[in-house]
C-alpha cells in the first residue's frame, strides 16, 4: 500500500496543526517523516497481542543497547513486547495525537502521551467520566500539563472506546485498555492500520464525541 497523502482537505489539515507555540512541521517534512517510517518499519497494518510478561525497560526503549550488568539486574523487559511496539508507534506522532479510551492507568503510556505534548504535538483525550476520577488514573496528569481532556459526563453509561489516531496517518484500535492490568494479565489486541477509510470513520466519531462532551470538573481522588 502506498503512502496515504491525506484523509483531509488542506483546510481541515491546517485546523489540526499545533497551536501551543511549539515547532510546526511543514507538509514536506511531515510527508518525508511518514514515508521514512513506512519504508523502514512494518508498523502499519499490524496487530499486537497481550498480555506481556513484563513492563518495558525505558533504557532499552530509548537506545536499544544495554550492558549485560544492567540487563541482569533490571526487572523490566528488554525486548520488543507488545507495549514496546505500541509506544514506538505513539512516538511517531509529529502533528496530532487524538486519544479516545475508556481508562488510562498505565504510566508507561501516560508518559508517552505527555512527552508528545511536550514536543509540540497537539494532543486531545476523550475518556470515561467514572474512570477519570478513579485512583491510579493518569487523566488529571494530562490536565495539569495542559492537555485538552473531555469525558462523557454520564455516570449511567460508559465511554468504552479504545482507539487513537496519529497524525491522521495511523489508527490504533482494539480491545486493549491502557492499564497495567490489561498489559500484564488480559488477553487483548491492538490493531494498527493506515487505511484512509478507517481513519476517516474514526476521525468522524472522535469529532462527534469531542463536540458533544464537555470538560469535566472531576478531580483525582488520592484516597
Amino acid at each position: 500500500m502506498g503512502l496515504c497523502q491525506s484523509v483531509f482537505c488542506p483546510q481541515d489539515r491546517e485546523k489540526l496543526r499545533p497551536t501551543n507555540g511549539h515547532k510546526q512541521f511543514t507538509e514536506v517534512q511531515e510527508l518525508t517523516h511518514w514515508k521514512a517510517m513506512y519504508d523502514s518499519t512494518t508498523i502499519s497494518n499490524s496487530v499486537f497481542f497481550f498480555p506481556d510478561a513484563k513492563l518495558p525497560c525505558f533504557r532499552y526503549l530509548d537506545d536499544g543497547k544495554l550492558d549485560h550488568h544492567h540487563r541482569d539486574k533490571c526487572k523490566f523487559a528488554h525486548e520488543e513486547t507488545s507495549l514496546v511496539k505500541l509506544i514506538r508507534v505513539m512516538r511517531l506522532a509529529r502533528r496530532t495525537l487524538d486519544i479516545c479510551v475508556f481508562t488510562v492507568t498505565n504510566d508507561s503510556i501516560a508518559n508517552e502521551v505527555m512527552a508528545a505534548h511536550k514536543r509540540g504535538v497537539k494532543v486531545r483525550v476523550i475518556t470515561d467520566d467514572g474512570q477519570r476520577g478513579n485512583r491510579g488514573s493518569d487523566i488529571e496528569k494530562f490536565v495539569q500539563v495542559g492537555i485538552e481532556v473531555k469525558d462523557d459526563g454520564n455516570a449511567g453509561n460508559y465511554m468504552h472506546h479504545k482507539f487513537a489516531m496519529i497524525d491522521d496517518r495511523l489508527l490504533v484500535n482494539g480491545s486493549y485498555n491502557w492499564s497495567v492490568h490489561a498489559t500484564l494479565s488480559n488477553n487483548e489486541n491492538v490493531v494498527v492500520s493506515n487505511d484512509p477509510l478507517l481513519i476517516r470513520s474514526f476521525r468522524s466519531e472522535f469529532e462527534r464525541l469531542w463536540a458533544i462532551f464537555k470538560k469535566s470538573n472531576i478531580q483525582y481522588n488520592p484516597k
